[in-house]
């Protein structure tokens, strides 16, 4: 990774930060942007916001900056549970937030993943490679604040227990981070002039996944750590 650079969003904490580390290690010149909570108020929901609007606005303007300086990869992380179907009428959540098992934030990285399936579909063959990592759970700060009405209406008996031994079975971060590090870094991932991921030889720590069907079209696939 040395004389690489590596533009890493929500690295100030957490598998963000981890990320960051884990690529920096590498060599990479790594720059982090952190969300400024003073400025987030902009009249949309905040998790659309953060999980679909700014990585699609921020991905759309260096297109052009990564197709000049290719090949160039990118990185989306999903997470949560993301399944179900995408709702179209409802992508702000002002329907339904919250349900039975459904929740805002999953349906959120459901459309994240639609949308780097599309972006990787549009970029081929410009030398850039669009892939989503599941980093699998952590005990983030994030996820050490989410309150117990944050969890769906099924999950919120276990979400007690899950606060609890959160911070013990689920302290290594860094093995969070594994999947985003790996998909960075590694020749596996590296575009071919067809704009396709080209494997080499030697296992990657995580599983390559189909696409969930809520996305749309379930081809493909994305690394799970």
């Amino acid at each position: 990774m040395r004389g690489k650079r590596v533009l890493v969003t929500g690295g100030t904490g957490g598998i963000g930060m981890e990320t960051a580390r884990g690529l920096a290690r590498l060599g990479a010149h790594v720059i982090v942007v952190g969300r400024d909570a003073r400025r987030a108020e902009d009249g949309v929901e905040k998790t659309f916001a953060v999980n679909v609007l700014a990585p699609f606005t921020l991905t759309r303007s260096l297109v052009p900056l990564l197709g000049a300086g290719a090949p160039a990869r990118v990185i989306n992380i999903t997470g949560g549970i993301p399944r179900g179907p995408i709702d179209l009428g409802d992508l702000q959540g002002e329907k339904r937030y919250l349900g039975w098992t459904f929740s805002q934030y999953n349906h959120t990285k459901v459309i994240m993943m639609a949308m780097s399936l599309t972006l990787a579909e549009r970029v081929a063959g410009s030398g850039i490679t669009v892939n989503v990592a599941y980093p699998g759970h952590a005990s983030t700060p994030g996820n050490r604040a989410l309150p117990v009405r944050a969890f769906p209406l099924a999950y919120r008996p276990v979400a007690p227990l899950v606060r609890l031994l959160g911070p013990v079975l689920l302290a290594d971060v860094g093995k969070a981070a594994r999947s985003s590090v790996h998909l960075a870094s590694s020749p596996r991932w590296r575009a071919s002039p067809a704009g396709t991921s080209t494997p080499t030889a030697g296992p990657p720590p995580g599983r390559p996944r189909p696409w969930t069907s809520a996305t749309g079209r379930p081809s493909g696939s994305c690394a799970r750590g």
